[in-house]
């Protein structure tokens, strides 16, 4: 689509260390420069000091906690420093990116500069993270709009009369998780769109420039993606693998509960990035997952895959909206551990149609907040 020669920018969290983060921001980026013309993006390099120091190989020295966190950083070092690197080339390879800036202060000066300044995706309206800032909200900015932002998993009133207070200062405004859209929209007056997570706005031939495609691991395996190794998906994993023969278990490093992968014989890569993720995610026999881009991905690779996780009172996976809705959306919700028959595969026939509905849907928002 051609559009009158536009300057944009994107606020969000491109910088963390996290698979997720990464591709989301280069998906979001990515789909606006070569789907409307005369339309240019930058990311605002925005990582504040919470941020910085969060993903950071050494923390400094709060807690017992942080002291077990360094031990394992040192014990790791060379890998760690090797994925480190690697989610910073990916990042000055893939992404346009402004200068680098630390405040809120430095953020909103540097938005300053645009037509239209764009807060989204992920979670950069979770005001509990570690590392919120009130430079998503993009104070004193006019012309701004929000795509896909995401609130976390749980909203509360307090959280939500300082976002519905913020969110009157956006022109146009869309979330990622229905349960957002109607809480928001009983506290304010205006009208919030659902649309799909930027990493589906793309195309598994989409992300083929991003990794090698030899494999990474030559024997057969199974790719468990998780963000906080809760026992009860490591054990799920498990399952699964003797299942399907008795698999090899493969995991990345997200965070230093790891460690807890090993005494169930879950290899644990310490220094996967972008690349490998994608290249793991491709090759793998099935994926096992209890995040949303873990559960993201497989779907757009087309894989097999259990929603793994902790479990509730009844007996099934606890509810997480950001996962639920896509499942739903998708037509994947038996696709959670337990609620599934093994050997019934995934239809990508129909989730692929699905998908571009909801693509067309998330193409003309992101046209109207243009254009408006």
């Amino acid at each position: 689509m051609a559009l009158n020669n536009m300057k944009t920018a994107t606020i969000t969290f491109h910088a963390p260390n996290n698979n997720g983060s990464f591709l989301q921001a280069y998906a979001l980026q990515k789909y606006i420069t070569t789907h409307f013309d005369n339309v240019e993006n930058e990311i605002i390099d925005f990582q504040p000091e919470s941020q910085q120091q969060q993903y950071a190989i050494f923390r400094k020295i709060h807690s017992k906690k942080d002291i077990l966190r360094n031990l394992i950083s040192f014990w790791h070092y060379k890998a760690l420093s090797k994925r480190f690197l690697a989610f910073s080339e990916m990042r000055e390879k893939y992404l346009k990116m402004t200068k680098r800036c630390t405040t809120t202060e430095e953020a909103i000066k540097i938005a300053g500069n645009y037509d239209l300044v764009i807060a989204g995706s992920d979670q950069i309206w979770n005001t509990t993270a570690r590392d919120f800032s009130e430079a998503f909200f993009l104070p004193g900015i006019s012309k701004k709009s929000t795509y896909a932002v995401s609130c976390g998993s749980h909203l509360n009133e307090v959280d939500c009369d300082r976002i519905c207070s913020a969110m009157e200062t956006f022109e146009n405004v869309s979330v990622r998780e229905i349960d957002t859209r109607e809480f928001l929209e009983k506290h304010t007056k205006r009208s919030i769109e659902t649309v799909l997570d930027p990493a589906f706005l793309l195309t598994k031939e989409d992300y083929s420039g991003l990794y090698d495609k030899e494999r990474i691991l030559k024997e057969k395996y199974i790719f468990l993606y998780t963000i906080n190794y809760d026992e009860d998906a490591l054990k799920q994993t498990v399952r699964v693998a003797e299942r399907l023969g008795g698999c090899k278990i493969v995991t990345p490093f997200t965070g230093y509960s790891a460690i807890k992968a090993k005494k169930y014989g879950i290899k644990v890569m310490w220094d996967v990035a972008p690349d490998a993720f994608l290249n793991l995610i491709e090759n793998a026999e099935c994926v096992c997952s209890n995040s949303f881009h873990g559960i993201a991905f497989s779907i757009i690779f087309k894989k097999e895959f259990y929603r793994v996780g902790a479990m509730d009172q009844t007996g099934k996976i606890k509810k997480d909206d950001r996962i639920d809705n896509i499942l739903n959306w998708c037509g994947l919700s038996n696709r959670n551990y337990g609620e599934t028959n093994g050997n019934r595969k995934i239809d990508y026939i129909q989730v692929e149609h699905t998908l571009n509905t909801l693509r067309n849907r998330s193409n003309q928002y992101i046209y109207n907040m243009l254009v408006n």
